[in-house]
């Protein structure tokens, strides 16, 4: 399925083009307040998931390959942890930050007085800002945004940031020390994670938040934590199996007609597609004829896209309601949060990876053990 070399891949442009897809997605939510029956995914999958949610899945895939290899190639943990604070916060902070000081008070009443300013700053729960800052999570501000059908709602985007950073400190934990030449932790895992996501699509109320401590709820909702694990596992046991796993075009269409039935007959799209969605994805990713290796060369727009797409679309919507459609927010948001994404990449993200350490060969890394 791969090539020799790893790095001719198209990771950058699906990577650009999923994060495009949430923002489309999110144009229906956000003009509408709901998904349910309105946005395309939910039509297509019978309101099983929504295009946004199923590029976010396709994004923890992409990410379980390309961070185990970071981490087998990072020699030591900490170095590995390094790299991905450096990736993750820097941008994520400024964002957060932007969320609360820029585009909430833009968001305030529309005749933009001090009074609905200071309004805005007063009715911050400064205790969870900081909690929420420090453990990855979506800015709560004040009150803004107050006639639109999502109300104070300035970057729900970044929900899923923490629970990538969860992810990232998974694989330490199952490839500790003695257990960093072997495959089985990851595949034991992913077996494990996946019989618990059966058991939420069967039976969803025997898993909820009252299972789990009230601590842990402050910092994460555990329920996702299966259904957005998975799809991570699954792209890094790809990793392991690169060398194995062939490109058949056949085993592709059969892959793309089992998610089409998962969503148009069979309400089992969860269950399906960590394993179809993971193939097509790496079929796409390392296609002989798709050659797009040198896409972000310029600068990688995805992350910036996903950290601003959704306060431009909140204040495009606040100030042009009445005049947009989903489909003409989509037009105004994207060039908008481009912008924003590629001066967020060269004026942020980019300037912190500097700091991150040169490649170091792995002395482990190659698990061919079972």
């Amino acid at each position: 399925m791969t090539t020799e070399n790893l790095r001719n891949n198209n990771f950058d442009l699906l990577r650009f083009l999923l994060a495009t897809l949430v923002i489309f997605s999110h144009c229906y939510v956000i003009y509408y307040g709901k998904l349910f029956d309105i946005e395309p995914g939910m039509i297509l999958t019978r309101n099983q998931t929504d295009l946004g949610g199923i590029a976010v899945d396709f994004f923890f895939i992409i990410s379980g390959f390309l961070i185990l290899q970071s981490y087998l190639y990072s020699g030591g943990i900490f170095k590995y942890l390094k790299k991905r604070f450096l990736r993750i916060y820097p941008g994520y902070f400024v964002a957060f930050v932007l969320s609360i000081l820029l585009f909430g008070p833009l968001g305030t009443l529309p005749d933009h007085s001090m009074a609905s300013l200071k309004h805005y700053f007063v009715t911050i729960d400064k205790k969870l800002l900081l909690l929420n800052i420090f453990t990855l999570q979506k800015p709560v501000g004040g009150q803004c945004f107050t006639w639109l059908p999502l109300k104070a709602q300035l970057n729900e985007s970044l929900w899923t940031i923490e629970y990538e950073f969860i992810c990232y400190l998974l694989l330490p934990l199952l490839l500790f020390r003695w257990l960093i030449g072997k495959k089985w932790p990851i595949v034991a895992s992913f077996i494990v994670i996946y019989v618990a996501v059966i058991l939420q699509h069967f039976f969803p109320s025997a898993v909820t938040e009252k299972h789990f401590p009230v601590a842990l709820l402050y910092v994460v909702d555990p329920v996702l934590i299966p259904r957005l694990m998975v799809y991570f596992l699954a792209g890094a046991c790809f990793y392991l199996y690169k060398e194995k796993i062939r490109r058949v075009d056949s085993i592709a269409l059969i892959a793309f007609v089992i998610t089409v039935i998962s969503c148009v007959w069979i309400k089992a799209i969860d269950l399906v597609l960590p394993f179809t969605g993971t193939y097509l994805v790496f079929y796409l990713a390392f296609h002989p004829r798709i050659k797009f290796h040198s896409f972000a060369k310029k600068g990688d727009l995805s992350y910036g896209m996903y950290l601003y797409a959704w306060p431009v679309q909140q204040l495009l919507t606040y100030f042009l309601y009445k005049h947009l459609s989903p489909v003409r927010l989509f037009v105004l948001a994207v060039p908008l949060t481009y912008l924003l994404a590629w001066l967020s990449w060269h004026c942020v993200e980019k300037v912190f990876l500097q700091f991150k350490n040169r490649r170091v060969a792995p002395k482990a890394a190659v698990l061919n053990h079972p």
